[in-house]
């Protein structure tokens, strides 16, 4: 008979994780204490890994080959093809049925006509790779450990990431965390969420940890519709100030995670729902179905798998 995964507190704590924490308890132990993710393929996540994998491409090709614009254009796209696969996003909703290959195409083409890389004011950080070779950086890895210690296996924490890399700007003497964001929606206030948002401070903290003297964020956004697709990008700064009180929060809310991991294994009331905002922002909480229902565990079974997902490999370190 089959039964749900044995949970486990997570050894590796990221941005995602925490928000899923702050929203909603019982929805952050079904995702990262359980590692329990929907069946089948999201198209959100492959339109934005092939989104990706085409800039990548473009990048290593353009600024650490030196080739040809149109070359590394034409092998960008490509490539992002390839990633995308034959995979056929849902009819909706809007927001998953435009994200089709062809529309995430013509997203990537028309990065380059809004931020053309022969007149762009930021480029692409050229840092040491894993093995020592100086080129673009398109992705930048992290895991910080942390001053607190894992209940199980009594070693420290890490916070960690992966983002879109580092890039130096014209009009600064410091680096910038670079991400790109693919949206459906862009609104007047689009670029003013970031202002604020913890993801970002807690990528400037792990990058100025791993030494490297970042300034910010520049986060470049594309919204891709069905009919067009918009652009904007957002310029974003981290003082001090900001990123101790970043940290500060960090540990209360890990440390609220380990007392509902005690409670929950002394058998106590622990990772409770939320039942409020979390059960229907940004499209709904894929575990709300399993709310409805007295006992959780057959809807989890039939509807939800174990995602092998961490934003490191742990067993790497």
């Amino acid at each position: 008979m089959e039964t749900l995964p044995t949970p486990a507190f997570p050894e590796v704590i990221d941005s995602t994780l925490v928000g899923s924490w702050k929203s909603c308890r019982r929805k952050c132990f079904y995702e990262h204490f359980l590692k329990l993710a929907p069946k089948g393929e999201n198209v959100h996540l492959t339109a934005g890994k092939a989104y990706a994998v085409g800039h990548e491409t473009f990048k290593l090709l353009y600024y650490g080959e030196g080739a040809s614009f149109e070359r590394a254009l034409r092998h960008g796209a490509l490539n992002l093809i390839r990633a995308y696969g034959d995979f056929t996003p849902p009819d909706n909703p809007a927001s998953a049925a435009a994200k089709t290959w062809d529309q995430v195409l013509l997203a990537y083409f028309g990065y380059y006509d809004n931020w053309d890389p022969r007149r762009d004011k930021i480029r692409p950080a050229m840092l040491p790779n894993h093995e020592g070779v100086i080129t673009p950086s398109v992705e930048f890895n992290f895991a910080v450990p942390l001053d607190i210690l894992h209940p199980v296996t009594g070693n420290p924490l890490l916070y960690a990431g992966a983002l879109d890399g580092l890039c130096e700007a014209t009009f600064s003497e410091k680096l910038f965390v670079y991400d790109d964001k693919t949206t459906y929606q862009m609104g007047p206030t689009w670029a003013n969420q970031w202002l604020l948002r913890s993801q970002f401070t807690g990528y400037t903290w792990a990058a100025r940890q791993t030494g490297y003297d970042v300034d910010g964020v520049i986060i470049r956004g594309a919204a891709i519709q069905a009919t067009q697709v918009k652009f904007i990008e957002s310029i974003c700064y981290r003082s001090q100030w900001q990123i101790d009180e970043w940290l500060e929060t960090l540990y209360f809310n890990i440390n609220e995670m380990l007392l509902h991991w005690e409670f929950f294994n002394s058998g106590q009331s622990s990772f409770h729902k939320d039942l409020d905002s979390a059960c229907t922002s940004y499209g709904g909480c894929s575990f709300s179905t399993t709310c409805l229902n007295a006992d959780p565990a057959p809807t989890l079974l039939r509807d939800f798998a174990i995602r092998h997902w961490s934003p490191i490999d742990v067993e790497s370190l």
